[in-house]
């Protein structure tokens, strides 16, 4: 997990953890799934979003820019991605200035034991 936490930007697919590791994507896969009780894509995504949270704290970034910082492929995997664990669009955030409770989302949406 910390891998991923750690580069979840150059990480994209399941198969750039499983060049790190040195293991194959169905022995990560069946490993995330017995010992977390989770789809790895899931994880990535994750750490994704809770970058893209913080990097809005900078007026700077644009939402596109936010985007590709996180390293999602696109714009629309980062709105649906984002909506999705957060519950509003990154648009919408940004205008709430909303604090997330990642552990709680981790907890209900990510690790589904």
């Amino acid at each position: 997990m910390e891998i991923i936490k750690n580069n979840h930007p150059e990480i994209h697919f399941a198969r750039d953890v499983t060049g790190l590791l040195g293991v194959t994507t169905a022995t990560l896969s069946r490993e995330f799934h017995r010992q977390l009780g989770v789809c790895i894509t899931q994880l990535i995504r994750f750490y994704k979003i809770r970058h893209a949270v913080a990097l809005m704290e900078n007026p700077g970034l644009n939402l596109n820019e936010i985007a590709d910082l996180t390293g999602f492929a696109n714009r629309t995997t980062f709105y649906r991605c984002f909506q999705q664990l957060t519950g509003r669009s990154p648009r919408e955030f940004r205008k709430m200035e909303q604090s997330v409770d990642f552990e709680r989302i981790f907890r209900e949406k990510i690790i589904k034991k």
